[in-house]
């Protein structure tokens, strides 16, 4: 596994790296994880497995969700900005269906409410996807 690298700027132009550590997580059942392959050592492991700084960060990263709450700011923030948008629709004709659940909104754009035909997607900007494939 390889994690994805690219050199990035920052908009006022200083390079940016060091800004991210892997780490993953496995829920599962004690039947599965004691079937093969998962049962082997190797089956469920990656070559960051047991990284000491990138769990301390996690773990850093998970106390300050919940110590601060989070988890509850981020639903009070999003019914509010869902009440929001929703009223929107009574101004702007082209905001279609509105949902989400906490701050993970999502806004249809459409040309029309009664078909939900969207609105067309303008040409893309470049990303910095792009900017890494074509080294600019």
């Amino acid at each position: 596994m390889q994690p994805f690298r690219c050199r990035a700027r920052h908009p006022d132009g200083r390079q940016r790296h060091g800004e991210r550590l892997p780490i993953s997580g496995v829920i599962s059942t004690s039947s599965i994880v004691r079937a093969e392959p998962f049962a082997r050592a190797s089956a469920s492991s990656s070559s960051y497995g047991g990284n000491p700084l990138a769990s301390t960060a996690a773990l850093a990263t998970l106390s300050t969700i919940v110590d601060d709450g989070l988890v509850e700011h981020a639903a009070r923030v999003g019914a509010h900005m869902l009440d929001r948008l929703r009223a929107m629709r009574e101004t702007y004709p082209f905001v279609g269906d509105v949902r989400g659940v906490g701050l993970m909104l999502g806004i249809d754009l459409v040309t029309d409410r009664e078909t939900n035909q969207l609105l067309p997607r303008p040409p893309p900007k470049r990303s910095s996807s792009m900017r890494c494939r074509t080294g600019s």
